[in-house]
């Protein structure tokens, strides 16, 4: 069981989307009825929740607890709870009679699943970008890239994780396709978005594909621009999945090891207390 945060606020999880507050094993619910504003934090909530999960920093079996996210996140049971069912509807988690909910198991087959849409949606956007884009749109892209080129030498991982999302944001709006970007955003909600500190070489990856997209919309290539963003946003979702195999892979392994040091300890009880023969 990982250790709550104290002090982590419900902004923290919209705009970070990180850390590692996950439910403790005690906590009194301040349920109170369902308000506009509950639902607002309640989807703010399970981006949270989701981002843990898709990560693998909250891992298969974890109990989540509502009062004790409502607790460390200052806010009523009532949102977080219904952040839990949402969620479970979607596959992250699963509810136990007499237990409650808990992670379910998310492999690096179910993240690649989650990047399929998404990089089909982006590419489309990327290659109506490249098309309808000004002068002056190309150089907010340019000015954006610089900034995430500076977070990256600098090894600011936060504020390359910011200039990341500005990068995109800034390819969504040149598309002059809100309605489609707006579907690109229902499908990135199942995409991590902390998860940048911890793939080996995802920095300059990012970089090279960032620059080799900009270099296609400068030149209104809608084709290169399809096919460099296809293949980003492709590529990120692989690492991902690796990242999350390879969590999986430790955890199973440390799970078995913790078996079979239990046996080999009832083992040997049982043989220090049978009598022996000479």
């Amino acid at each position: 069981m990982l250790a709550p945060r104290r002090g982590f606020t419900v902004a923290d999880a919209a705009s970070k989307l990180a850390g590692k507050a996950v439910p403790g094993d005690s906590g009194e619910s301040t349920a109170e009825r369902t308000r506009p504003e509950d639902v607002r934090i309640g989807d703010e909530v399970a981006s949270y929740i989701r981002n843990q999960i898709t990560s693998g920093t909250w891992t298969h079996g974890t109990r989540v607890k509502p009062e004790l996210i409502a607790s460390d996140l200052g806010i009523s049971a009532t949102p977080v709870r219904e952040a839990l069912h949402a969620l479970r509807s979607e596959g992250f988690l699963e509810l136990a009679p007499r237990r409650g909910f808990a992670v379910a198991r998310i492999t690096g087959d179910d993240i690649r699943d989650m990047f399929v849409a998404q990089s089909f949606i982006a590419g489309e956007l990327a290659a109506r970008a490249a098309d309808r884009i000004t002068p002056e749109g190309i150089k907010r892209i340019e000015n954006v890239h610089q900034r995430l080129t500076s977070a990256a030498n600098e090894g600011d991982i936060e504020a390359l994780g910011y200039w990341n999302q500005q990068f995109h944001k800034e390819v969504d709006l040149a598309s002059e396709s809100p309605r489609l970007a707006w579907v690109l955003t229902l499908v990135s909600r199942y995409s991590p978005q902390s998860f940048y500190a911890d793939i080996k070489g995802w920095s300059q990856t990012t970089i090279d594909d960032h620059a080799g997209l900009l270099e296609a919309i400068r030149r209104h290539d809608a084709q290169a621009a399809r096919s460099e963003m296809f293949d980003h946003v492709h590529r990120s979702g692989e690492q991902l999945a690796r990242h999350i195999d390879e969590r999986l892979a430790a955890a199973e392994n440390d799970a078995q090891r913790q078996a079979e040091d239990t046996a080999g300890t009832s083992g040997e009880a049982r043989s220090l207390s049978s009598p022996q023969t000479l």
